[in-house]
């Protein structure tokens, strides 16, 4: 059975049974007691490695390599049999003070002569703990890796997901994606979220706070780890109602806009297809071309989506652009991304792109705004509002979504074709010499639907 005493000691460290093994003693070693300035100069041996025993602490033991490395370790035995388990480096900087091993800390790479005497201390008082691989994978787990884990086993099925992970990778792993994972503490996160707020706006930093929150639940939740305590709470107060975004592009920004794209590749074609389809930027990227049936788009569903436009005639202008675009081998979507068969998901450079192109007093926009600038536009235009939605893929509530099943296909179709047409006489004007037979007073879109 097992016992384990501490080299140089009678003192048994753990006992697994109740016999007591001979201690071994007269290791060919030297004894030595150690001081920062003694470990500071001692030099190599050529050839050779060289283990002093501390004097001090008994099992305490720091070894010099021939190539000069000093290293501490814990001296002990186990049914008869010298073993050692490495502490840490000797550095002069290093850390003074060595953490529990349960704590799921990071155990520190380079320790001063005080610090390898606190880790052994612990080390002989829970030997098991040292021991235990469960304590090794929780000093080594760091948030990315708990984070991975939470992706992948908790958020697998979630729309979201694809923002999560581009959330974590933009503004969390930069700063704690490094740090142990159980390390972290709620400082850190407050702090962080700070940060975001002040470069990046305050809903983007509770939207990245509440992912991080969401880990650390997860893990307290489903985690390898009984004693991790989440050590961020539920805020009581009730959170601030978030204000819906109203910004729609006037006439004149959808022509600067629109003739901004036409200087762009995939990302200004993406662009036009938003502003002519109505549709969310994911429904848009993730379009396939065997999911273009002539001028027929069949948009992709998925569990749990918000809605879906089903089926949509394309108009001319919308084919014309999809005509410009490239198809890449081995490559099935109209928007591909860098490798394989995956669609672009990098938006970030396209948009610092077009927004050079723009005038620097153009007020912010995103490329949401532009599916909220189309459905004004068929408001604009006197499309019936039942048909805006169903272009959105917006489903009918109540009752009459119980009995309406209509697809509403060719209605669709047709509003689609009035906003292309609104929009390309707005940035392809009729020549001067052509006159308008429209009534002077009757301005914007809806001058466009009259004729």
């Amino acid at each position: 059975m097992l016992s384990i005493f501490a080299h140089g000691s009678s003192r048994l460290i753990t006992r697994f049974a109740s016999a007591e093994p001979p201690l071994k003693r007269g290791m060919e070693m030297p004894r030595k007691r150690l001081t920062e300035e003694a470990c500071n100069r001692l030099k190599p041996t050529a050839g050779k490695q060289v283990e002093y025993l501390d004097a001090v602490l008994p099992g305490l033991m720091l070894r010099v390599s021939y190539g000069g490395a000093k290293t501490f370790v814990a001296v002990y035995y186990v049914n008869h049999r010298t073993k050692t388990f490495k502490l840490g480096r000797y550095h002069p900087d290093g850390a003074d003070v060595f953490p529990e091993p349960e704590s799921g800390e990071e155990w520190p790479r380079d320790l001063t002569l005080a610090g390898a005497r606190d880790a052994a201390r612990k080390f002989f008082a829970k030997p098991s703990a040292f021991l235990s691989p469960k304590c090794h994978s929780l000093a080594a787990a760091t948030f990315k890796v708990v984070a991975e884990g939470y992706l992948e086993r908790h958020a697998a099925g979630f729309r979201s997901k694809s923002e999560l992970e581009r959330c974590l990778k933009k503004y969390v792993y930069p700063e704690v994606g490094e740090k142990p994972f159980r390390g972290i503490k709620r400082s850190e996160v407050i702090s962080l979220r700070s940060d975001i707020a002040e470069n990046h706006g305050a809903r983007m930093a509770d939207t990245v706070f509440g992912i991080v929150r969401g880990v650390m639940r997860w893990f307290e939740a489903e985690g390898d780890d009984d004693d991790y305590v989440c050590p961020i709470k539920a805020r009581k107060q009730k959170a601030a109602p978030k204000s819906r975004r109203k910004r729609i592009l006037s006439p004149e920004e959808i022509k600067l806009v629109w003739n901004a794209a036409g200087q762009l590749g995939p990302y200004g074609n993406l662009v036009k297809l938003l502003l002519l389809t109505a549709q969310r930027r994911d429904k848009v990227v993730t379009m396939r071309w065997p999911d273009l049936a002539e001028d027929v788009w069949t948009i992709s569903s998925e569990d749990r989506e918000k809605g879906n436009a089903g089926k949509l005639r394309l108009p001319p202008l919308a084919m014309a652009v999809l005509e410009g675009i490239p198809k890449i081998a081995e490559c099935s979507y109209v928007f591909a991304g860098r490798y394989g068969d995956k669609p672009l998901n990098s938006f970030s450079q396209g948009a610092e792109e077009i927004r050079g192109l723009l005038p620097g007093t153009m007020p912010r926009w995103t490329l949401h705004d532009l599916r909220r600038t189309a459905r004004t536009l068929m408001t604009d235009l006197r499309i019936d509002d039942r048909v805006a939605e169903q272009v959105l893929g917006h489903a009918i509530e109540g009752v009459e979504g119980v009995y309406n099943l209509s697809l509403y296909f060719e209605q669709k179709a047709e509003a689609l074709a009035r906003v292309a047409g609104y929009i390309q006489r707005l940035v392809e004007p009729a020549p001067a010499n052509v006159i308008s037979l429209a009534p002077r007073k009757t301005r914007g879109p809806d001058a466009a639907s009259a004729q």
